[in-house]
């Protein structure tokens, strides 16, 4: 899957980086998903092996990433992903 496919076309770069930081500051991570994750931070996903960018797919993306929101089902931004966690939802509708 690539990052535009991720982004649902919106890709920001600086946005991503910081949705990931915010996992490992929070303590979400730990592990291979946590040391894999301080990889893609520092080196980007390219660095990593198929085996660790597997787990990175599965237990970070796959298990953190909303794309969608849970109410107006449009598509979460990247800056507001890590609060979209907890909630399903995307700023607007969380503020509703």
């Amino acid at each position: 899957m690539t990052m535009k496919m991720l982004a649902g076309g919106n890709w920001d770069e600086a946005t991503y980086y910081g949705f990931l930081e915010e996992l490992v500051e929070a303590g979400y991570l730990e592990g291979a998903a946590l040391g894999i994750t301080k990889r893609v931070i520092h080196e980007g996903r390219d660095s990593l092996t198929e085996n660790q960018d597997y787990v990175f797919e599965r237990y970070v993306l796959g298990e953190y990433v909303r794309d969608k929101c849970n109410v107006c089902h449009q598509t979460i931004p990247w800056c507001e992903k890590f609060q979209a966690i907890q909630s399903g939802l995307c700023a607007a509708c969380l503020i509703r």
